[in-house]
């Protein structure tokens, strides 16, 4: 009796499923960004990443200390710099 195509063709070696391609942010272990420039970009990108589970802003620099006050009002808890 002939054997289906589908008995023919056994795999040679089980792999084992891949760990995962980048590390999984935790809790405990929080990716830590910090945004350079207060301009259209800045404020946005503090926002999101502040909003974003397993991300930390570090910090925020802009050499116009006008535009880092902005970005200090809405996040006081974020330090600040105009020393690039």
């Amino acid at each position: 009796m002939p054997k289906s195509a589908a008995n023919r063709m056994s795999p040679l070696v089980n792999f084992p499923p891949a760990p995962p391609r980048y590390p999984q942010e935790s809790p405990q272990n929080p990716v830590r960004v910090g945004v350079i420039g207060c301009g259209y970009w800045g404020p946005k990108l503090v926002r999101n990443f502040a909003r974003a589970s397993g991300c930390e802003v570090g910090g925020v620099a802009d050499h116009n200390p006008a535009q880092l006050s902005r970005v200090g009002e809405d996040y006081p808890n974020i330090p600040g710099t105009t020393d690039l």
